[in-house]
């Protein structure tokens, strides 16, 4: 907070500057080159635009005193999985259904954007929910309150988006070991008529990250269709969402924020930063 708050008595450029460098950034390198899902930025001369496109980003966290999930009220230390695969579900749904110049801080489109943020609303009525999360997993043999690995939370909101009111606008597809089918994407899609989240759940090696499928991460993540990486390490997951050279950007849910009531009309965004 300190380290903030001393970047808030800058003059705007070097905020924008001082911001990115927080961020882990290299801003003294003229020649760097970001990218953010698909989204190209020249820190030199872009970097508000770069920090306006990251803070627009949707980044689901813990949520503390939610509706009761047979006696929980928080996913602290268990829901970051979840969280993350809320994160990246939300900002495909913004690049697929928002207009193009889509920006939740300058408020186009928000009343579309508020409609399909409620869907993951910490209740049970919301259709993504932490909730309803938990309950499919135990369809997948995950216990309540357990931790979820990339390949179930892949499965689980699989089955939730066909329950949602996104099932006639959006199909999921998940890859069974790692193996796209053609035709499964064909008639997933309605012919190519209905947009399709592929999802491929991978493992980067057995005991250290194998440098060739990472290089593809990077490679997929400068895709304008990239909706992000889930994962990191056990137990741990991160929305991966961009690159800078060799370095990986991310979106980090390990912070916990009360719950928001979505079913209030104006309810507040700046939470879901």
């Amino acid at each position: 907070m300190d380290k903030i708050n001393s970047i808030l008595q800058l003059p705007k450029d070097d905020q924008n500057r001082a911001s990115l460098e927080l961020m882990g950034l290299n801003v003294n390198d003229q020649n760097s080159i970001v990218f953010v899902l698909g989204e190209k930025f020249d820190i030199s001369s872009e970097a508000f635009k770069l920090l306006q496109y990251i803070y627009g980003l949707t980044r689901m966290t813990y949520r503390t005193n939610f509706e009761s999930l047979r006696g929980i009220c928080s996913d602290l230390g268990w829901g970051c999985m979840m969280r993350t695969g809320q994160a990246a579900l939300m900002n495909a749904c913004v690049k697929l259904f928002l207009p193009s110049d889509f920006h939740v801080i300058r408020g186009k489109a928000i009343e579309q954007y508020r409609t399909i943020l409620s869907y993951f609303g910490d209740t049970f009525e919301a259709p993504l929910s932490i909730q309803n999360i938990a309950l499919t997993g135990e369809e997948l043999d995950v216990q309540v309150g357990k931790w979820f690995g990339p390949t179930t939370i892949c499965h689980v909101l699989k089955r939730l988006v066909a329950k949602s009111p996104l099932a006639s606008k959006l199909k999921i597809y998940v890859a069974q070991d790692s193996v796209i089918s053609e035709d499964e994407i064909k008639e997933c899609s309605a012919s190519f008529t209905v947009p399709v989240i592929l999802l491929i759940p991978l493992r980067l090696g057995l005991h250290s990250t194998d440098p060739q499928l990472l290089q593809k991460i990077f490679e997929t993540l400068k895709w304008p269709q990239s909706a992000g990486v889930l994962g990191g390490k056990p137990r741990t997951s991160y929305l991966f969402v961009g690159s800078e050279g060799e370095n990986l950007l991310y979106l980090d849910p390990h912070f916990a924020q009360a719950t928001i009531n979505m079913n209030e009309s104006n309810f507040p965004l700046d939470v879901i930063f």
